[in-house]
């Protein structure tokens, strides 16, 4: 009677001891899977502005280069005008001073 009540209460005790810590490994593995989900989100980040950072530097140097060609073009063009510009204006002065 009384040693069945504190065997009892001893099964009792140890059910409840057992349950606590089965809460608290599922508290604990719930942290790590936490833990876990955040670096792995972390490294997804990480990876993705890696990859944006690296397309816009391509579209920046793409922009560039079209900005650079048209440039050396325009500046080709400039001075073949200035120099056909410039043979016109001696022939013209040729032709003047033959006038004279």
């Amino acid at each position: 009677t009384t040693g069945h009540f504190y065997r009892c209460a001893s099964l009792i005790q140890a059910w409840w001891k057992y349950k606590r810590s089965e809460q608290r490994e599922g508290v604990a593995r719930e942290h790590a899977t936490l833990v876990l989900q955040c670096s792995a989100r972390q490294l997804l980040a990480r990876v993705h502005t890696r990859r944006m950072k690296e397309f816009q530097n391509r579209v920046r140097n793409r922009a560039a280069s079209v900005i650079q060609k048209h440039w050396r073009e325009y500046i080709v063009e400039k001075r073949r005008y200035e120099a056909s510009f410039a043979k016109l204006k001696e022939k013209l002065a040729r032709e003047k001073e033959k006038a004279l």
